[in-house]
């Protein structure tokens, strides 16, 4: 998977466009085959986010601050489904001043969700991307109201709290996703269709909103639901 898209020199910092739960283990592997790192090296930093918040940009923060163990590569790799805005800026300002021999892999499941300005100062690397809600998609799009609305109920259900969990957040960013698609492919047969186009505006709109950690999911979507 990985072959391709790291030369020998590695560059200072990665932003990853993948699965945030499972290619983070993968790449971890991957570098450690090419003997760029090893098991034994304390200066592997690995984490696992729901959402990566501001606590956890300054526990970053931290660890590059530190001093290389016997001169080493120092490497950072994180899976997050969710980076908090503050802990964006948190990110920025490790990569406006980089660390000698050290590596950042940010693996995300839209590179577009991330700061254009964290972008401009990472190599972007495209993995492939899951499109497992189009067919659900399609559906809802055919659906009335109502059957949208309880489509977005099972979802939701599996949250005990739908407007915190990251997850769920995940989920509701992949939806979107899949229905911008899904209506942007009917636009392009009719342009002209000013409806089509107004809730694609929307769909943007909300997909903007879900980054925000006060936003509620759950009113996000079944706004979509009333619009499609």
């Amino acid at each position: 998977m990985f072959e391709d898209l790291f030369p020998v020199q590695l560059n200072h910092s990665y932003i990853i466009q993948g699965n945030p739960v499972t290619s983070p283990s993968e790449l971890k592997d991957y570098l450690i085959s090419r003997n760029l790192f090893d098991t034994e090296n304390p200066d592997i930093m690995f984490e696992l986010y729901e959402a990566l918040d501001m606590n956890e940009g300054h526990k970053i923060k931290e660890w590059h601050s530190l001093a290389s163990y016997k001169g080493k590569k120092r490497a950072c790799i994180i899976g997050a489904k969710f980076i908090n805005r503050e802990a964006e800026q948190s990110l920025l300002k490790i990569l406006e001043e980089p660390g000698e021999n050290t590596h950042f892999f940010i693996i995300v499941p839209d590179v577009e969700n991330v700061l254009p300005t964290i972008r401009s100062r990472c190599h972007v690397v495209y993995l492939d991307k899951d499109n497992k809600y189009d067919s659900w998609a399609k559906k809802f799009i055919s659906s009335t109201i109502k059957d949208r609305i309880d489509m977005i109920a099972l979802i939701l259900k599996s949250a005990e709290d739908a407007d915190t969990s990251a997850t769920i957040r995940f989920e509701a960013k992949s939806i979107l996703d899949s229905l911008e698609l899904n209506l942007f492919t009917e636009f392009k047969k009719d342009t002209n269709n000013k409806n089509t186009e107004w809730v694609l505006g929307e769909i943007i709109k909300a997909k903007k909103y879900l980054r925000n950690p006060g936003s509620s999911v759950k009113m996000l979507l079944e706004h979509i639901a009333l619009v499609v």
